[in-house]
């Protein structure tokens, strides 16, 4: 992936005020292909109730281990999400993940994600080294650090990461628009048919061309919102290329399950 991806697309996603999220840089060689790693942390509170994080849709797939008393981390590999989900969240509850950047994954293991879309695989299925770092990860107090050296190693044993100057054009072009662009006008601008498009973002994505630039739209609209601490529905229409203020609101329901004044109100306040 070409390093300047990286300065047009930053994917948002938020804690509550029971669920403690944050993020951290990886390192730079690997700033091509990992958005960054997070963690989440929950409140203490009553061991029978729990709470729930809302996960937004941001055309990424993410390694997430999740602390179990009984054996450790249990590492998950978590597939780029075409719809929003409502994570439930136990007293104590402790993740922390690995977010690759959309085509990451695919280039730094050369591993097709077509069959990840939308789903939840042990992470031992992509490579079984991964069970071993899940008991380090355990094991250890500096685990962003211990992250950053397996996957640093990862990319210092692959002889030639695997790339497509097709998938960079095509993110390009979708980061340039906002996600504001139809697929015959990707493929037309790019040479390619739709059909060929279409395999290629299955391929290195794991999302349909046209859901993935639903999303990155709403990525883009939730960073105007966030960056503005307010909402102003027609000129995010506009420059988002939504046909109108219902119509950004119906989007916006969609892939967060809530309108943008509401999610403003309990979301923005708390992060």
């Amino acid at each position: 992936m070409h390093p300047r991806l990286t300065q047009w697309f930053t994917p948002l996603q938020f804690g509550n005020e029971k669920v403690r999220y944050k993020e951290y840089s990886p390192t730079v060689e690997l700033r091509p292909f990992i958005a960054c790693y997070w963690t989440v942390t929950s409140k203490q509170f009553a061991f029978d109730q729990k709470t729930q994080l809302k996960v937004l849709p941001d055309g990424c797939i993410d390694f997430v281990f999740h602390w179990h008393p009984s054996f450790g981390y249990v590492g998950n590999i978590s597939g780029a999400m075409n719809q929003y989900a409502d994570i439930p969240i136990h007293s104590g509850s402790d993740f922390i993940g690995i977010r690759f950047r959309p085509s990451g994954l695919r280039a730094l293991f050369n591993v097709s994600v077509a069959s990840y879309s939308d789903l939840s695989i042990t992470l031992s299925d992509i490579d079984k080294v991964w069970t071993n770092i899940q008991y380090q990860l355990t094991e250890t107090t500096d685990r962003i650090s211990l992250l950053n050296t397996v996957l640093l190693q990862r990319l210092k044993q692959t002889t030639s990461v695997q790339n497509d100057a097709s998938i960079t054009n095509l993110l390009h072009r979708i980061y340039l628009h906002q996600g504001n662009i139809k697929v015959q006008k990707l493929a037309e601008k790019e040479f390619m048919s739709s059909r060929h498009v279409q395999r290629l973002f299955m391929d290195w994505i794991g999302l349909s061309p046209k859901t993935f630039c639903r999303i990155v739209r709403l990525q883009y609209s939730l960073r105007f919102l966030y960056e503005k601490h307010e909402l102003m529905g027609a000129p995010i229409s506009a420059e988002y290329g939504y046909s109108d203020q219902a119509h950004f609101i119906r989007e916006f329901r969609t892939y967060t399950g809530m309108t943008p004044s509401n999610y403003m109100s309990d979301f923005f306040k708390t992060n």
